[in-house]
């Protein structure tokens, strides 16, 4: 008798401290999704994943925003993604206690990031699963129109004991049902020869009209370009004579050699994503002073390129807006 009692105890002392997780979750199905059922317990699989909690993620914030001020000393000083996952590495403490939740319940599961915070099972059993987050839910199989099925909690939450609880963000999957857009549909391309996203058409679209057409009183826009994207005047030309045609403005009435050029590496022969940005530019702002930065270099460091282009979207948002 004594011992059930402890159990029972036990038993009560745990539900009074667990904690409901993501218990804000909308129960809408999204669009194109059905409930099939409960999860077919002898042939399911799948993965379970704890994200456990990061530390100083305001001091990566204020970091970034350092790193990315001019006017700042730190200026440039990029973190490297090491040091990224050092700054943000969850307690050993919390990542113990993930680690011996699993061990609990005879589950085996692995970090798959270098400071551990993402800890993985592989294929873990419904029941088990069901088990690890609590609360008695059960895992139902879903059906989307477009054939994609998946397993997920219906309910509003998931309960961890509350120790736990503190030590995750969230749990996957469990209550999320992703959105699927919708297969896009083929359009019928549009004159000139089969093009869609032509000036006549975008311009339309943002209601611009022949008689839109900026003054230059001292107004400017302006493109960049980086890692051999490069500004070519005839090929500039050769858009206005194409797309620009009749009354439809584009540029300085319609004059590529209007087209400042600015940096090191400004002229030469063109690059898809730094012509398509000047030809529309001037599409949409036409009448406007227009220029093109353009500069050389590639970085030694190939991995490192990507902060090269962050640079190029962040000029562009704030060059062309």
């Amino acid at each position: 008798m004594k011992l059930v009692t402890t159990a029972l105890l036990t038993t009560a002392v745990a539900a009074t401290t667990a904690t409901t997780l993501e218990h804000d979750r909308t129960h809408q199905l999204p669009s194109g999704w059905k409930l099939v059922g409960e999860t077919p317990r002898e042939t399911t699989l799948f993965e379970l994943a704890f994200a456990v909690k990061q530390q100083n993620k305001q001091l990566l914030e204020d970091t970034l925003l350092k790193t990315s001020n001019p006017d700042h000393s730190d200026y440039g000083k990029h973190l490297t993604s090491e040091q990224v996952h050092q700054m943000v590495a969850p307690l050993q403490a919390d990542v113990d206690l993930v680690m011996s939740h699993f061990a609990q319940h005879n589950v085996k599961a692995e970090c798959v990031t270098s400071n551990c915070d993402w800890i993985v099972a592989k294929s873990v059993s419904v029941t088990d699963a069901e088990a690890l987050v609590g609360g008695g839910a059960k895992y139902q199989e879903l059906h989307h129109e477009d054939g994609h099925v998946i397993h997920r909690l219906r309910t509003k939450g998931y309960q961890l004991p509350a120790n736990l609880a503190a030590a995750v963000d969230l749990v996957a999957p469990t209550t999320h049902v992703p959105t699927i857009r919708a297969t896009a549909q083929k359009i019928k391309p549009a004159s000139p020869d089969g093009f869609v996203n032509v000036p006549s058409v975008l311009r339309a679209q943002y209601s611009l009209t022949d008689a839109d057409v900026g003054a230059s009183t001292g107004r400017k826009q302006a493109v960049t370009g980086f890692l051999g994207q490069t500004f070519s005047e005839s090929s500039l030309a050769a858009f206005y004579k194409e797309l620009c045609n009749g009354t439809i403005p584009c540029g300085q009435e319609k004059d590529a050699t209007k087209v400042v050029c600015h940096g090191d590496k400004c002229a030469g022969g063109g690059g898809m994503e730094s012509m398509l940005d000047i030809e529309y530019i001037n599409a949409m702002g036409a009448g406007v002073d227009t220029e093109f930065w353009g500069f050389s270099g590639n970085n030694p460091y190939e991995k490192q390129q990507v902060k090269i282009l962050l640079i190029q979207v962040i000029l562009r948002f704030f060059l062309i807006f």
